[in-house]
């Protein structure tokens, strides 16, 4: 009997033991569920980590993106291209160019100067400078056409409007001034005339439009080119006496097409 109620004791013992040892390792087990990457958010709510949509969102790809996010994006191209082509402010231009002239100095009219020969082809030289405020430019340009027959110079004035695009500036000008002819190949002069090519004198004033487009390969130097056309209306003053032909002063309206590249310099 004794030992049976000594059995007893000890299988109570026992039992109590077990049950201690599971209530000790209960807690241990839910710390390493925590950790092995259970979530502790309520079901229907997910992650707000990278590459995961917020919660009651379902994250999609494919999807384009929000308009401020597009918005956003748009800034910032528009400051890496402004920061990517670091021009700043300008006040000042100065450029010089070269090119090929097409000159007639009675385009559009008849032989009214009475010269032998009064259209030619050639190289043109310019300088020009001014002063820039935002978009417009005014400034004065010294031109020289050096043709085959006679050579002619310009002094003109221009009214440029030009559209920054980053580090290229596209540009329309007007002009305007005072054209007049340096010198004549005395085979412009008619042979019945008798008269020198020094004494005859061909002068007047000049219309013109151009396009152009520079590309700023620093912020202070850009290289560019451009097409223009003008109008000459030109009067040729009286020379010799009154039997030659070139006695009385004429008039006529001449035309130019010019190609031409450059360099430019900007403060």
């Amino acid at each position: 009997m004794n030992r049976t109620r000594s059995e007893r004791i000890s299988f109570r013992g026992a039992r109590s033991a077990i049950v201690a040892a599971a209530l000790t390792a209960l807690p241990a087990s839910a710390l390493a569920q925590s950790q092995g990457g259970y979530s502790s958010q309520p079901y229907g709510q997910s992650q707000t980590q990278y590459g995961q949509s917020s919660p009651g969102t379902v994250y999609n790809p494919g999807a384009p993106p929000s308009s401020s996010a597009g918005d956003r994006y748009d800034r910032e191209q528009t400051a890496n291209s402004d920061k990517d082509s670091k021009r700043g402010l300008e006040f000042f231009y100065a450029n010089a160019g070269i090119g090929l002239s097409v000159l007639g100095m009675q385009t559009f009219s008849g032989n009214d100067l009475k010269l032998e020969k009064t259209s030619s082809t050639g190289p043109a030289f310019d300088v020009g400078a001014g002063l820039r405020l935002f978009v417009f430019t005014l400034g004065p340009r010294l031109r020289y056409h050096q043709l085959s027959a006679f050579n002619l110079w310009q002094i003109t004035g221009e009214l440029g409007l030009h559209i920054p695009a980053g580090k290229l500036d596209p540009y329309f000008t007007l002009s305007g001034g005072y054209a007049f002819v340096g010198s004549l190949d005395q085979d412009v002069i008619p042979s019945s005339s008798n008269v020198s090519s020094n004494d005859v004198k061909v002068k007047g004033g000049s219309v013109g439009v151009a396009l152009g487009l520079d590309y700023y390969i620093a912020p202070f130097f850009s290289v560019g080119g451009e097409v223009g056309a003008q109008a000459l209306f030109l009067k040729r003053e009286g020379a010799g006496t009154a039997e030659n032909p070139l006695a009385d002063s004429s008039a006529s309206v001449g035309g130019n097409l010019l190609f031409q590249g450059h360099v430019g310099f900007h403060l």
